[in-house]
């Protein structure tokens, strides 16, 4: 191993060895364009040099014009163990993400399959059942969608759950949560739905895209998280259109409530309707005497009767209805 100063255009572009997710930031862009690289990369002498570490650093020298830049070298003999050592360093200092990691554990299955049970057990991955499946489908998701589950630092319990919904099949709504930030378990949720929906009405996930006119609501005015909302809402009303209907009546019959008691009264229920249940939530103030007695009024039972007939009527009405 020796350290030289080598020109980027001995540098090769393949990435095979790559497996950190982290663009250049500007900060780097800004210090490798004043000073130049500092800190060697590392590669290993290979029909020009292959990168190994450093590919950040590489890239910001491109952007600034930088000639050439200090590289650890390894011989072609060394290929194995260095690559063991930039992945140690790696693990050891900053960390990588999950993500990383897979990425990581499937270059070393791809290239140096003999030094697999090493790296299994540095990510402590050995006992994880799939995990190298799940490093296999990982590698060959496209670059938005590892850099989305980079960020989100999935686990790969979640990956797992997230990656039963093929991409190719589900790249739509994967880009729903990569550009509106959807944390793993509500994307998961959100793909249980939309799998559902599309194998009752005999749909592809991408015609039910269409269908239901998620590109309008992403090219809304609203915030990202009125988006996400309006989308989940979107999906839960057309997989359970008659519970949908029913939680309508009920929220119709909540406001009528509650606009007798302005800022004094809350009504809620289990939305679900599984285990159904009607909860006030009161306001007391000066008129607690008062409030008290209007609570009791006949009015009011019979409109909180009627909520409560509304939510225990849904097995029959749902009967009917289908």
């Amino acid at each position: 191993m020796k350290i030289r100063h080598i020109p980027l255009t001995e540098i090769a572009s393949a990435e095979k060895f790559r497996y950190r997710r982290e663009g250049v930031s500007p900060s780097l862009e800004r210090s490798v364009k004043a000073v130049g690289v500092l800190q060697p990369v590392w590669g290993v002498e290979q029909e020009g040099v292959v990168l190994l570490d450093g590919f950040r650093r590489v890239e910001a020298a491109r952007r600034g014009a930088v000639e050439e830049i200090p590289v650890r070298l390894f011989a072609p003999s060394q290929l194995e163990e260095a690559f063991l050592q930039a992945l140690h360093l790696n693990l050891t200092g900053t960390g990588l993400s999950v993500l990383e990691q897979l990425l990581a554990l499937n270059r070393a299955e791809s290239t140096f399959p003999a030094q697999v049970p090493t790296v299994l057990k540095w990510l402590e991955y050995e006992h994880l059942p799939g995990v190298l499946e799940l490093g296999r489908k990982v590698a060959a998701l496209p670059d938005w969608l590892q850099d989305y589950f980079h960020r989100s630092n999935l686990s790969v319990r979640m990956l797992q759950k997230l990656l039963h919904f093929s991409p190719g099949d589900y790249e739509p709504w994967y880009r729903i949560g990569a550009d509106l930030h959807f944390k793993g378990a509500e994307l998961v949720n959100l793909l249980e739905q939309v799998r559902d929906v599309a194998l009752r009405d005999s749909r592809s996930p991408a015609e039910l895209w269409k269908n239901l006119g998620i590109e309008t609501v992403l090219e809304s005015a609203r915030t990202p998280q009125q988006k996400v909302q309006e989308i989940k809402k979107i999906v839960a009303k057309t997989r359970f259109p008659l519970l949908h209907k029913i939680q309508q009546r009920v929220q119709e019959k909540a406001v009528g409530l509650e606009r007798d008691f302005p800022g004094m009264l809350k009504v809620s229920w289990d939305r679900s309707l599984e285990s159904p249940y009607l909860l006030l939530t009161l306001r007391l103030g000066e008129n607690e005497e008062r409030l008290q007695q209007r609570i009791l009024q006949p009015a009011v039972v019979r409109k909180l009767k009627e909520i409560w007939e509304a939510i225990n009527q849904l097995p029959e009405e749902a009967e009917n209805e289908h």
